[in-house]
């Protein structure tokens, strides 16, 4: 007897090869056989007439790194048909954590981890992933190391010598690879990661392909020096020998509305020399951000702490006023890319600036009759950096372009933490079936799988993950693709997504649609 049968499905593998119908028998954690007619019985047994029976789909950036802790069902990704996550993207992360940096640590993470990231930090990359095997979770997870706490950490004193802080670093990026870290994240938009040189980037990419792993990188500029910045992320592949995820690609700002179709045709080019590179997106037009991004990298560089200090200075508020004007060079100022018309306000911590929550800051600035960059640096301060924004900032055509685009997989990019959150936290993977496949047509069902299950598996190293086959491990998700949709908007972002009515993880039926959900059998994936 099987522990789980699933009955007349439509299975789709997916490896992009056309889907089937048949069944699927699942002992224990994995896929022990798939057949035309399976006979014999499952002490559970699902019929999946009419719907889709696919591999379990694999959210490549997230920021989940804190959340099973506060929900070990992770339910925002678990509802989606999301059977793993990758963590500690960006940058962003609570490990390694030095005694000597963890304020300023837990600053730089909140807006983006969540408020439990003031409370939740490991002295090393290891025991952080000891704590996520140990804790209850649905769904898998796996991890890379994040550069902006490794940067901080081999940090100790101003003044304190390169090549010691350098060679600390590379340190913690070996103790993390061989505790189980998937690879190296980097955050080259955001400080610390902005000040990063190229040979320290170098030496940590280096570290890491020598241990097999990947580089996820935000590139430094996605707007004007875009790219440059895709250059760099090519050069990085081909010289340390690495595997290099470029996370978003998309090109901000107004002026380059409706221009992706020209980049991605010079990128096509790019590959065609040999970097090792893929990418991600997620179908949305806006994108979510800490509103640290907004300031010049300049006032970033001793933290957000010393930061909010000077912004009680009005010498230097008025500096900052003046930079928020002009352009950045190799930086991307995006207030004056996107306009603060698009900026727009989706987390706060305090009770009183609630009210706030969806409105740009020029609508505020019109509210207060002051200028936008006094209304943003208030704001800042009041908030004690602990905000997040909204940033309307590609066109659709741009956006679905991207995701067409070959070696690019499906994130969902969420912030876990934020009061009013992207919707896209709760509705990436259904609305990117629902557009791009049963609505627009521009994929197959076949297509579109492959980019949210082996493809991410395959490029991440998730081993036995990704796919219909025996021997492969049992994260399964069932649907209708007549009824799969995401229901979360602007308007109302905790929205969960209907037509998704079984997700198994690991063999367990962790949720299923008027069932009891299930946490425990997700796994922390360690890369061996």
């Amino acid at each position: 007897m099987y522990d789980l049968l699933i009955k007349n499905g439509f299975l789709i593998d997916g490896t992009g090869e056309k889907g089937y119908y048949g069944d699927l028998a699942v002992t224990g954690e994995r896929i022990v056989k798939i057949a035309g007619n399976i006979s014999g019985e499952g002490k559970i047994t699902i019929d999946a007439e009419g719907k889709i029976v696919s591999p379990g789909f694999i959210d490549v950036h997230t920021h989940d790194d804190l959340v099973f802790d506060l929900d070990p069902m992770n339910m925002p990704k678990l509802r989606q048909g999301i059977t793993t996550v990758i963590a500690g993207n960006c940058g962003f992360g609570s490990a390694p954590a030095a005694q000597h940096c963890r304020q300023d640590l837990a600053a730089y993470n909140a807006p983006i981890l969540g408020s439990q990231a003031r409370d939740l930090m490991f002295e090393t990359f290891g025991e952080y992933l000891d704590h996520m095997e140990r804790i209850e979770k649905a769904v898998n997870v796996a991890c890379l190391v994040p550069h902006g706490a490794v940067y901080m950490s081999a940090r100790k004193e101003e003044g304190q010598e390169l090549k010691e802080a350098l060679n600390r670093e590379r340190q913690y990026v070996a103790e993390a690879m061989e505790a189980g870290a998937l690879g190296l994240s980097l955050g080259l938009m955001y400080a610390p990661g902005c000040y990063s040189t190229e040979g320290e980037l170098e030496l940590l990419a280096s570290e890491t392909g020598a241990k097999g792993g990947i580089v996820a990188i935000h590139m430094k500029s996605e707007s004007d020096r875009f790219l440059e910045s895709v250059e760099a992320a090519a050069n990085l592949s081909l010289k340390c020998q690495v595997p290099v995820e470029i996370s978003h690609l998309k090109n901000v700002g107004k002026e380059y509305r409706g221009n992706m179709a020209k980049r991605l045709g010079w990128l096509r080019g790019l590959l065609e020399r040999g970097a090792d590179l893929s990418f991600d997106m997620y179908p949305y037009t806006m994108g979510s951000t800490t509103m640290a991004i907004l300031f010049p990298t300049e006032y970033l560089r001793h933290g957000v702490k010393a930061l909010l200090a000077q912004l009680s200075d009005k010498k230097i508020r008025k500096d900052i006023a003046r930079r928020l004007k002009e352009s950045w060079g190799e930086e991307d100022n995006l207030s004056l890319l996107c306009g603060w018309e698009n900026v727009i306000l989706s987390s706060v911590g305090t009770q009183e600036h609630t009210k706030l929550l969806g409105k740009s800051i020029e609508e505020i600035a019109k509210e207060r009759q002051m200028e936008e960059a006094e209304v943003f640096m208030d704001l800042f301060l009041e908030e004690q950096g602990e905000v997040s924004i909204l940033l309307n900032h590609i066109a659709q055509e741009d956006m679905e372009q991207t995701l067409l685009f070959p070696g690019v997989s499906v994130a969902s990019d969420g912030l876990p933490g934020a009061k009013a959150p992207h919707p896209r936290l709760y509705g990436t993977f259904p609305k990117f079936l629902r557009e791009f496949v049963r609505e627009k047509k521009l994929m197959t069902w076949e297509q579109a799988i492959h980019k949210i299950t082996l493809q991410p598996a395959r490029r991440f190293g998730l081993e036995a993950r990704g796919a219909l086959k025996e021997g492969y491990f049992a994260d399964l998700t069932i649907f209708d693709p007549e009824t799969i949709r995401d229901k979360a908007d602007f308007t109302d972002p905790r929205q969960f997504p209907e037509g998704i009515s079984h997700v198994i993880v690991n063999g367990c039926t962790a949720w299923q649609e008027g069932g009891i959900s299930k946490a425990g059998q997700g796994k922390l994936i360690r890369k061996r």
